[in-house]
């Protein structure tokens, strides 16, 4: 492009006044005019072609006069914010971005995350992206945080547009219930824009209770199951106490539904055993190895949390038979006002539990199977190695975070409101407080706490086992000639072994015998059987 001179300019501007027009006329005219010229077509559209508006606009933006500036500026963002309408009602017509309280399910909760978010303004809201991209990282040291920030504020664009779209919004909703913030909290919180309303987050949790009964309703008649439950008991306070209107504490049940596909093919719950030998009960070299790795993790690991020198140690617990790595699929169900301390509380809860939760007719029940199973199975939550623990202990854990919802939405909260909102969500609520925190990236607690000295402590248990004369050769004090020395549990035991406890015990329950023994023939001097 040959260049421009001064005189040049001269002679364009000297042409337009002879026509009694100024430049501000002249441009507005050449992009403007209805008139078909082929002259002015081509140039015009050579201009856009090569992006020279751009162009122009940056160049003005350098060399314009500071106090003409904001003129420019005003321009463009009048020109931006109308674009910027048009796309973000394009945004509020998708789908994905609405979570409606009477449509949602575990499955949509489970989809969402601010990747999904931000993939759905690139479709749809490219320059409202860009924009908020270039905002979010003007500091270069939290460029980051970017990733999280656009998606959260451009949320909270689209749900001033159209309320409809509160993805964000209602997930933010379910975390903040979730972790028990308190009703004001959300509600502020609402009316920022960063969360649906708390009686939207109730509405919410009652259709995801309603998903909740479809899933597991549709699981039982499909494949093996087995049930769990325990009792519960909710503090109850009042306010003002009086004779007939007193604290109290309300008994109640819970349970859940284990999906468990083995179940078609379970051992003999009396399995046939081998004669016991002296070999059983000697550790070998395995056995010592594995108790020597045990004992070293405990004791780094009790070094590790009282001194600060040990506390950037390694020391990975020791492992042995390890289970495999498999997420258990379970389904709590509606907690019961139903006192699990009787026979008749027990059979209230069975019937309550497959009659109206599961729904199951008394001729889906095969009458031949009369056994039970009376022991802790395993399960695993978290789908990680290392993550397997018994059955009732994880009850106990959705007990303890029942009793939290309890407390944070306050003790006059009914069954009804626990069996509706709370019980049967209890699972998908810590996953909703797993997701939430993931997608943040929020870091860790730490579960360090500052070290309490236990020297004194140390001063006082020696003190008095000398005085008693514990763990020491000398004769027992003055006053305690006529106490009886602790039972030897040990050697009690194995005399009842020598003696056919064990024996008697399976011939007690009818357990059969093996013609294999572990050690030797039968009848050698190693067996105890």
């Amino acid at each position: 492009m040959p260049a421009v001179t001064t005189e040049d300019l001269v002679c364009i501007l000297d042409a337009i006044n002879s026509r009694s027009l100024t430049l501000h006329t002249f441009l507005l005219a050449i992009f403007d005019t209805q008139e078909r010229n082929e002259t002015i077509d081509n140039a015009v559209n050579t201009f856009h072609s090569r992006k020279c508006l751009k162009a122009f606009i940056l160049h003005l933006n350098d060399k314009i006069p500071k106090r003409y500036r904001k003129w420019l500026i005003e321009a463009a963002v009048e020109v931006s914010t109308g674009h910027l309408k048009k796309e973000l009602d394009d945004l509020s017509e998708v789908n994905e971005l609405r979570l409606p309280a009477n449509t949602i399910s575990e499955a949509s909760v489970k989809n969402f995350s601010l990747a999904m978010i931000t993939k759905k303004m690139q479709e749809s809201a490219p320059m409202l992206l860009q924009l908020l991209r270039g905002l979010a990282t003007a500091n270069e040291k939290k460029v980051e945080l970017a990733e999280s920030i656009v998606p959260t504020v451009g949320s909270i664009l689209l749900y001033l547009r159209s309320r409809n779209s509160n993805c964000l919004q209602a997930m933010i909703g379910l975390f903040l219930h979730g972790t028990s913030t308190q009703r004001k909290v959300i509600d502020v919180l609402s009316h920022a824009g960063l969360s649906v309303s708390s009686s939207s987050i109730f509405r919410m949790l009652e259709e995801l209770t309603n998903d909740a009964q479809r899933r597991v309703r549709k699981a039982v008649k499909e494949k093996a199951w087995f049930l769990v439950y325990d009792n519960i008991n909710l503090a109850k306070r009042k306010h003002d106490q009086r004779i007939h209107n007193r604290d109290a504490f309300e008994n109640g049940a819970t349970a859940t539904v284990i999906i468990n596909e083995r179940l078609g093919v379970l051992k003999p719950l009396k399995p046939a055993y081998q004669k016991l030998t002296f070999k059983d009960l000697i550790p070998n070299q395995d056995n010592e190895n594995h108790l020597r790795n045990v004992s070293r993790f405990h004791l780094i690991d009790v070094l590790r949390r009282h001194y600060e020198q040990f506390k950037s140690c390694s020391n990975d617990p020791p492992e042995k038979n390890v289970l495999p790595q498999e997420k258990t699929k379970m389904h709590p169900l509606a907690a019961m006002p139903i006192d699990q301390s009787t026979v008749d509380g027990n059979l209230q809860i069975l019937v309550n539990i497959v009659k109206d939760q599961l729904q199951l007719k008394p001729e889906w029940f095969d009458t031949a199977i009369k056994e039970a199973i009376m022991s802790s199975w395993l399960v695993n939550t978290s789908g990680k190695v290392g993550g397997w623990k018994p059955t009732d202990q994880h009850q106990e854990h959705n007990n303890n975070d029942i009793k939290s919802f309890h407390a944070a939405k306050g003790t006059n909260a009914s069954w009804t409101t626990l069996a509706k909102s709370a019980s049967a969500n209890i699972q998908v609520i810590a996953d909703i407080a797993s997701l939430m925190e993931s997608e943040y990236k929020t870091p860790n607690n730490n579960n360090w706490h500052s070290t309490v000295s236990a020297e004194e402590d140390i001063k006082f248990i020696l003190k008095s086992l000398d005085e008693s004369c514990v763990l020491s050769s000398s004769p027992r004090p003055e006053g305690l000639e006529d106490s009886n020395p602790v039972d030897n549990i040990f050697r009690k035991g194995f005399a009842k072994l020598l003696n056919g406890g064990v024996k008697t015990f399976i011939q007690k329950n009818g357990c059969a015998e093996t013609e294999d023994t572990m050690d030797g023939e039968e009848g050698s001097d190693t067996e105890l059987l």
